[in-house]
């Protein structure tokens, strides 16, 4: 009798863990350390400089303040997806909430810092467009092959 054949894990890109990583550490500064004000001048600054190449003036400085929450929990989230393919795309969404959720909980109770429930909101749909592109882009070279393997119609 031969040896019991073992299931194959995902093989995990060094490169993927790594930013996923730097996201980590990234995301837990931001949130965690007393820097609101830092953050704040630093949306200013982003909503001039767009000014200044043009961007529209309906393009506010909340706006950036939204687009860069999304951001936070999109990137990590489309990393961790892609490294962990098994789990369904759907569950990073409350996954991210639950997160989410505690972060700003944190936030309020014990820093100087603003908490809102609509951060909760922005960071989830964050996670659901990260793991949303993560599924697509997983999806797409499937589809490419099978198109390539095909015989050509008549």
């Amino acid at each position: 009798m031969g040896r019991p054949v073992r299931e194959q894990r995902p093989v995990r890109h060094p490169m993927l863990v790594s930013l996923l990583i730097a996201c980590l550490i990234g995301g837990v500064a931001i949130v965690l350390l007393p820097i609101g004000w830092m953050l704040n001048r630093f949306v200013v600054w982003l909503y001039y400089a767009g000014r200044s190449i043009g961007v529209p003036p309906f393009v506010t400085i909340v706006t950036y303040d939204v687009a860069l929450n999304v951001l936070l929990f999109a990137v990590p989230v489309a990393l961790a997806a892609t490294l962990w393919p098994r789990v369904r795309w759907w569950l990073w969404a409350p996954i991210a909430l639950i997160l989410s959720a505690t972060v700003e909980l944190v936030q309020f109770a014990a820093l100087p810092r603003d908490a809102s429930s609509a951060d909760i909101l922005v960071n989830t749909i964050g996670a659901v467009i990260g793991a949303g592109a993560a599924a697509l882009v997983r999806k797409m070279p499937r589809r490419f092959a099978e198109s390539r393997l095909r015989p050509p119609e008549r």
